[in-house]
């Protein structure tokens, strides 16, 4: 049987043909969209980023963040990071932009009042990227929308949020 708890292991599941193929003749069992899971675990996972944060905050941003943030999927985990940077940042609704590639949960983010990323404007910079959707959603060509000393943080339980293999490779260019 295959025991799947993330929605990354779904993500990948999806993408690739020979895990389908191989995955129909065994039982799934689907943590990852069971409701404990969507409804108890996130408040959690968004605790658990906060506090690993809360250092790196004080000491780039010891006024406050001066610029918007940017919440990249708006699934479970996305919700709650949301929330937590206006409640624990004092960020108002609208410097909380959210991305999501899924139309529906990108309206909700719209009806709650977050404001939406617009990719082909230039206008926006970020002092805050944090990655929720677990799939690759912050390129490096997205780093113009960055603001000096940003934060990329990656919330999802894959490391392909927020393509860390390139920026390494421009850090050590």
């Amino acid at each position: 049987a295959i025991v799947e708890q993330t929605t990354r292991g779904f993500i990948k599941l999806d993408a690739n043909a020979m895990l389908r193929k191989v995955a129909l003749g065994l039982p799934l069992v689907d943590v990852a969209r069971s409701k404990p899971k969507r409804t108890l675990e996130p408040p959690f996972i968004a605790m658990t980023i906060f506090a690993a944060l809360e250092p790196h905050f004080e000491r780039r941003f010891p006024g406050g963040l001066e610029r918007d943030c940017l919440v990249l999927g708006y699934g479970a985990i996305g919700k709650q990071v949301a929330t937590f940077v206006r409640e624990r940042l004092g960020l108002p609704l609208e410097r909380v932009v959210v991305h999501d590639r899924d139309a529906e949960q990108a309206a909700v983010a719209r009806w709650l009042g977050y404001s939406a990323w617009d990719r082909a404007g230039l206008a926006a910079s970020f002092q805050l990227v944090v990655g929720c959707s677990g799939q690759a959603s912050f390129q490096l060509g997205d780093s113009a929308y960055l603001a000096p000393a940003a934060l990329l943080v990656s919330a999802s339980s894959g490391a392909v949020e927020l393509s860390r293999q390139d920026f390494i490779e421009l850090a050590d260019a």
